[in-house]
């Protein structure tokens, strides 16, 4: 009770957990109004502890206390932060939490000087304030502590914060491993330059500096946010963002954008938008962030190596390469894999969901579905009013997308240890 300004059921409990957890953003209840500080409180740490992994901060802590870690432990850890090699692994782990506070810290600063003071009694508030959105920004959760969200006063107009938010978002949603991966690279540079150039000294070669996951993931990440803001600004110019400036209307796109890649703040409103805008905000939600960082959705390396083996496919060659780099058949298949059972994952949740909800239109279920799995939190003003049934649906899916259906399957499929034999191969018709 010391959480809530009023009794609230067990199942707005949970689902508010889950999707903190989950740093999803999809609520049953006002964030704003309906919890104290304490429950904001709680709500922040449950985001924190989410953005960051539950399996990254048990590490952390662990290699603090310097306990042993098991093989095991070691090879999921390595497939969730994209480590090199195991050597650096709990190294790398430390780095985590600090360029997260470094980045939810300095996002903080920001914002705060950006908030009007009017709006606020006194600086604690308003710099706690400020503190949440940086958070809850950078782990891509979504939530907000105004009422009505991203579309308060307080954020409506003040494109300097959201622009702050937009690039927290972006950051979160790379990965940490793949800013450290070019912070490495750019400290590398610095140091050339000061030998190089100052110290007139030899300058200092390492190749190899930026490896093909990040070179992957930025390039990818890159052209989803052109392409997203350019079609956004070409189905919506003439009609929801008619009333705008051109810089207002390429600020809304943007911001758009980025959000609907797992952040989940919305500045429009959904139900309002053209339907292909409305397909285009699902595709976005669909494929996500990046491995290893604080989003979720198939990833946007998942989608890359689908887009290049298809396009490898198309060209006659066996193999899929990208920058002068051969990738492995595991990553394509475990690639499909992911594809094939989210969409299935998200079709049986909108189908059951249908049943549960038979007023709802098709369309506002299939939004609210790709939201919860891709942990974005994007809704068309549907989740507080749905089915007790709709709600524990919702919970599944943000708690699938965000673990992953890999992770689901290493989980609870059993598998072979030893293969000494192989069977005759046979071609289908595809």
């Amino acid at each position: 009770p010391v959480s809530t300004t009023e009794q609230i059921s067990f199942t707005d409990a949970l689902f508010t957990s889950t999707s903190a957890v989950c740093v999803t953003g999809l609520t049953t209840l006002d964030t704003a109004t309906d919890f104290t500080w304490f429950g904001k409180s709680v709500i922040l740490f449950l985001i924190q502890l989410g953005g960051i992994g539950v399996m990254t901060f048990t590490s952390f802590f662990a290699s603090v206390g310097r306990s042993k870690h098991s093989l095991s432990e070691g090879n999921a850890l390595t497939s969730m932060v994209v480590a090199k090699n195991m050597r650096k692994l709990f190294s790398a782990l430390h780095a985590v939490i600090i360029v997260t506070f470094i980045v939810e810290s300095f996002g903080a600063i920001i914002i705060y000087l950006e908030l009007p003071r009017s709006e606020f009694p006194d600086n604690i508030s308003r710099f706690t304030f400020a503190l949440f959105h940086a958070v809850s920004s950078f782990c891509n959760a979504g939530f907000s502590l105004a009422p009505n969200g991203m579309m308060n006063e307080i954020f409506y107009h003040e494109w300097g914060i959201q622009m702050t938010m937009a690039w927290l978002i972006v950051f979160g949603g790379l990965g940490f491993f793949i800013i450290t991966n070019y912070l490495e690279r750019f400290a590398l540079g610095m140091r050339n330059f000061i030998k190089h150039t100052i110290m007139g000294k030899a300058s200092k070669y390492e190749p190899n500096l930026i490896n093909i996951n990040s070179r992957l993931v930025v390039r990818t990440t890159f052209w989803l946010l052109v392409l997203g803001t350019t079609l956004f600004l070409m189905f919506e110019n003439n009609y929801y963002l008619s009333g705008l400036r051109w810089d207002e209307k390429l600020y809304t796109a943007f911001f758009s954008t980025v959000t609907a890649r797992t952040a989940g703040y919305n500045t429009i409103d959904y139900q309002a938008v053209l339907l292909p805008t409305t397909m285009l905000i699902m595709i976005l939600m669909w494929i996500g962030a990046s491995p290893g960082s604080t989003g979720g959705g198939i990833k946007t390396t998942t989608f890359a190596v689908a887009f290049l083996t298809a396009f490898s496919i198309g060209r006659g060659k066996s193999t899929t390469h990208f920058h002068n780099r051969e990738l492995n058949r595991q990553s394509g298949r475990k690639a499909q894999v992911v594809i094939f059972f989210s969409i299935f994952s998200i079709l049986i949740g909108t189908m059951m969901m249908a049943w549960f909800e038979p007023s709802v239109s098709l369309d506002r279920l299939l939004f609210e579905a790709f939201s919860a799995f891709g942990t974005v939190g994007l809704s068309m003003n549907l989740t507080p009013s749905l089915s007790e049934e709709s709600k524990y649906i919702l919970i599944s899916l943000m708690f699938l997308g965000r673990i992953g259906i890999i992770t689901l399957f290493v989980a609870f499929i059993r598998k072979t240890r030893f293969l000494l034999f192989s069977y005759p191969e046979e071609e289908l018709f595809i």
